[in-house]
């Protein structure tokens, strides 16, 4: 019934998570070399401000998904 179905949607959202998490670990990567390559210090300072505002969003939607659990 509705507990099964609720399993299964649970599931999925478990897959589609971990379907991201190697394209966010490497979009971070590459954001944090990034970071110590460029010149311009407002443009560093707004790239860490996006990889933080990422990074944040990550872990919240990780910790959300194992509330449900």
């Amino acid at each position: 019934g509705s507990k099964e179905a609720s399993s299964c949607l649970l599931q999925d959202l478990q897959s589609e998570i971990e379907t991201h998490r190697d394209g966010y670990a490497s979009l971070n990567g590459t954001g944090r070399k990034l970071l110590s390559s460029l010149a311009s210090q407002d443009d560093a300072v707004m790239l860490q401000r996006r990889l933080d505002e990422m990074n944040q969003r990550w872990h919240h939607l990780k910790a959300k998904s194992m509330a449900i659990r």
